[in-house]
């Protein structure tokens, strides 16, 4: 939930934060999601108390994974290291965002610097007035160090 504010204020469009939460979800300039448990509900016979049953059935046993997954590393570490990420650069955006919101600017500097190079390849980059979300990454962190300087 900490990411898409971050990506707000690197686009100058921080009055998003105001939105209802479902703006995550279905607004535009919001970081993906990352997928850690997929499963197909379908059937002809699917009613939408079956749907229900079904969704709180898989919640249910899956509880516990979820716990594992996300209490055992950091965010930032999930994106890194899922398939989609390091076969297409998926979740790019969200990566250098999330680590920012690690503290880790050096690391987010160095890796929207490689996206923005090309030396990294991505398979979604946002753009605002014809400047990459990676070039305004380093402009907003470049800034934010030489605010820090003058920080008391």
């Amino acid at each position: 939930m900490a990411v898409d504010p971050i990506l707000w204020d690197i686009f100058g469009i921080s009055e998003n934060a105001g939105e209802p939460l479902s703006f995550r979800a279905t607004g535009a300039f919001t970081c993906s999601g990352l997928p850690i448990y997929e499963e197909l509900l379908d059937g002809p016979e699917v009613t939408v108390s079956d749907a229900v049953i079904a969704l709180r059935t898989i919640a249910d046993n899956n509880k516990k994974l979820f716990q594992e997954v996300l209490f055992g590393t950091n965010f930032s570490t999930l994106l890194a290291q899922h398939p989609n990420h390091r076969e297409r650069g998926a979740y790019a955006v969200t990566l250098v965002t999330s680590l920012i919101n690690d503290g880790h600017l050096d690391a987010a500097a160095n890796l929207a610097s490689a996206y923005e190079s090309g030396e990294l390849k991505s398979c979604q980059d946002f753009w605002c007035q014809g400047v990459s979300f990676h070039r305004l990454k380093l402009d907003w962190l470049a800034n934010a160090k030489v605010l820090e300087r003058f920080t008391l």
